[in-house]
């Protein structure tokens, strides 16, 4: 199939924040292998996000990804990382509403906690536990949530 180039282009991207530490498992060492899956299961993980607009046809995205950060975190991994992206709707091309409200909301933040995501796997990558790969995220869900607030 040959894919179809979107209307929504990402002009440019900067990580502002990265935090990582490793939290030690408490006791004393186990003989059995540790599942680094099962403390994974186990974070709460916070997806904070703000769209401005810059003009008619550009917006940036933020977004803010905490992972385990509780007062009491459990073993593995802390993560925090915020970033933004500044996203361009082309306007010589003609789109409903609804399917441009789609790019500038849904498209534009999914894209960016992908950017974000891709950077947490890395960073983990060569950690203890290997590489934390960041769960799907149910966007739909996000935006519900901001709504209520």
């Amino acid at each position: 199939m040959k894919a179809k180039i979107s209307p929504l282009s990402w002009t440019n991207f900067a990580l502002l924040q990265s935090n990582f530490q490793f939290v030690p498992p408490e006791g004393k060492p186990r003989r059995k292998k540790i599942n680094p899956a099962e403390y994974f299961k186990a974070y709460m993980i916070d997806v904070d996000f703000d769209i401005q607009d810059l003009s008619e046809d550009e917006f940036q995205v933020f977004t803010k990804i905490s992972i385990n950060n509780d007062e009491v975190p459990e073993a593995g991994y802390k993560i925090s990382v915020e970033g933004t992206g500044v996203f361009r709707i082309d306007p010589n091309i003609e789109l409903p509403d609804t399917h441009r409200a789609n790019l500038k909301n849904y498209s534009a933040v999914n894209l960016l906690i992908n950017r974000l995501r891709t950077h947490i796997l890395q960073t983990t990558g060569m950690s203890v536990f290997g590489p934390y790969d960041l769960p799907p995220i149910d966007i739909t869900d996000l935006f519900a949530q901001k709504a209520s607030l």
